[in-house]
């Protein structure tokens, strides 16, 4: 667990590390707010894409390898992004880190699924989750510091070297027991099962919640434009960007650990789920009432990490739980594909609101769509493991 939280950790320095660049990356580069729409939501639409491979390559090559060849490939790409010297390397640096970490929540979902019994699945869905968010945390923190001491290009090359260390530790040590292509005749398994995930109502419903959930999701559009909104909007320094967005991005560390204890010992997932979506809702709605109060500003961006960052490891256990193990590894692939293809979706929209109307109107939109998905939710059935 701790190592798979590792690698988890290294694929979320890129949605904190990123958000800090893009605004010195776009004086520096010479690009604006549709050009960042577009990297952002390429990037989001390639690994979120390539995410509903690794079902089907997991057939042929080990997990831990597709996680850890993953880590490596991104702190490679950071670097390139680092050493950019126009927008077009900058771009294929951005989206490469996007392609790197495309294995790790697929592949890691099905790998902690595997080790854990459904019993204890939420709580250790959101541990994985909460330490992969110790990244988040502290990557603002340092990032900001290295930001205004050696630049953003030197910033992004450093934070390139922990990936490949993490990666080449969990290619080589990571527990896999389940071997390639070992279940069921070989004519079986060239067919991807994953299409199959599409068979059952509570994985659809799931899947279709999670689309709808891409424009205020924890580690997604949220994490790009509240920095943004910060710096440009309200006209916080770099430092102040900072420490706000470890506000907001402690709450996905502990937060989650919280959610999913009380989600496996005493009410249930979608319960917890559908209350941090409106809680979610709230304290969006509250960051934008707050404008440019330092405090009011905090408590919005606290209250909003403490609700944002639970759906996820909640709603994957319930996917889980909903699922036959000969099947997982599909059902996981296609819940991240439409997960990610939804985040691009809302990427684009979200800048293009942006661009034309301002922060306040994009806000209040993101604020109003956690509300379908808490519906979705009440309509899932909670099961145990199949």
């Amino acid at each position: 667990m701790a190592l798979i939280a590792a690698a988890h950790a290294e694929t979320h320095v890129q949605s904190a590390i990123y958000p800090l660049v893009y605004p010195y990356a776009m004086i520096s580069l010479g690009f604006g707010y549709p050009e960042l729409g577009a990297i952002v939501g390429a990037a989001t639409l390639v690994s979120g894409l390539l995410q509903g491979i690794h079902g089907w390559l997991s057939r042929w090559v080990r997990r831990k390898a597709l996680v850890g060849g993953g880590n490596i490939f991104l702190g490679l790409s950071l670097m390139l992004s680092g050493i950019s010297n126009g927008l077009g390397i900058f771009t294929a640096g951005r989206v490469a880190s996007g392609v790197a970490a495309s294995p790790q929540h697929p592949m890691a979902a099905s790998l902690i699924s595997d080790w854990y019994p459904s019993k204890r699945r939420a709580t250790a869905l959101s541990l994985h989750f909460s330490g992969g968010n110790v990244g988040t945390v502290l990557t603002p923190l340092v990032g900001a510091f290295l930001i205004a001491l050696v630049g953003w290009q030197r910033t992004l090359i450093l934070f390139g070297i922990p990936g490949l260390i993490i990666g080449a530790l969990v290619w080589r040590y990571l527990k896999d027991d389940r071997p390639p292509m070992a279940a069921g005749r070989p004519e079986e398994n060239r067919k991807p099962s994953y299409f199959g995930a599409f068979k059952n109502r509570n994985v659809v419903k799931l899947i279709s919640a999670r689309a709808m959930t891409a424009a205020g999701r924890g580690l997604g559009v949220i994490t790009v434009y509240v920095p943004l909104y910060l710096a440009q909007s309200l006209h916080y320094g770099v430092i102040e960007v900072g420490f706000f967005f470890t506000v907001l991005a402690a709450g996905s560390v502990f937060s989650p650990v919280i959610g999913g204890t009380v989600a496996d010992r005493w009410v249930g997932r979608k319960r917890v789920i559908i209350v941090s979506l409106l809680f979610s809702s709230l304290a969006t709605v509250g960051l934008v009432m707050a404008r440019a109060s330092p405090l009011l500003v905090g408590v919005a961006l606290f209250g909003l990490g403490l609700a944002v960052f639970n759906e996820g490891p909640l709603s994957q256990a319930l996917l889980s739980d909903s699922t036959t193990k000969e099947n997982r590894d599909g059902a996981f692939s296609m819940y991240f594909v439409v997960s990610y293809v939804g985040g691009a979706f809302w990427g684009f929209l979200i800048a293009y609101i942006i661009g034309i109307y301002g922060f306040v109107p994009a806000f209040e939109l993101i604020a109003a769509t956690y509300i379908p998905p808490a519906v979705v939710y009440s309509t899932v059935k909670e099961v145990r493991e199949l």
